[in-house]
């Protein structure tokens, strides 16, 4: 990682952008490699590095908290909601990560996706702000796939996979038949 910040700025070496890159490339994979899903760790988050400095970023240039106040007083519906949970769970456009509030925004959304994040919260847990567990998290994932989600069927296959809160099941394909189903412009590849 240093070598990489060495490399971007020229620092005891050439000044080489791709020089960086590839340095950082290597740390971004062993981290990427390390995490897992519902490890009970952090998401991680890919960030865009910029080569000037002094060009501030356009894409998520940041939210002030009278912004987000007035976005959850002004637009109290289901999309608003599961769009500002999002900025919380993740700690997006300049946001603090806040898990509270973040399933508070994402219990109200009460959507389909929004069920699957919270079952993935509770999968994951956030201690002592969150507690991880199992049961719940199991039932926010039915309850997204009852709306017909695909990311529901993923975190409750996650979960039996894995043998959180269920029996460890870990299916043999002998015969393997691949089957694709559209569900709210997401598709879902389905082994059986």
């Amino acid at each position: 990682m240093s070598m990489g910040y060495r490399s971007l700025h020229g620092v005891a070496t050439s000044k080489s952008c791709e020089t960086a890159l590839s340095y950082y490339r290597k740390v971004a994979s062993k981290v990427a490699d390390e995490s897992s899903v519902f490890a009970g760790g952090h998401s991680v988050q890919k960030i865009r590095l910029q080569d000037d400095e002094d060009e501030p970023s356009t894409v998520f240039a940041g939210v002030t908290e009278d912004e987000l106040e007035h976005y959850r007083e002004v637009f109290a519906d289901a999309g608003a909601q599961l769009s500002l949970g999002l900025y919380y769970l993740f700690g997006l456009g300049g946001v603090e990560r806040n898990l509270p509030q973040a399933l508070e925004l994402l219990q109200r959304a009460d959507s389909p996706a929004a069920n699957a994040l919270i079952g993935r919260i509770y999968a994951e847990g956030s201690p002592p702000d969150i507690p991880q567990n199992n049961e719940t998290a199991i039932k926010y994932f039915k309850k997204a796939i009852d709306l017909k989600s695909g990311e529901g069927y993923t975190g409750l296959g996650i979960m039996y996979f894995k043998g959180m809160g269920v029996e460890r099941v870990i299916p043999h394909f002998t015969d393997v038949k691949t089957v694709t189903i559209s569900l709210d412009n997401i598709i879902c590849m389905i082994l059986s």
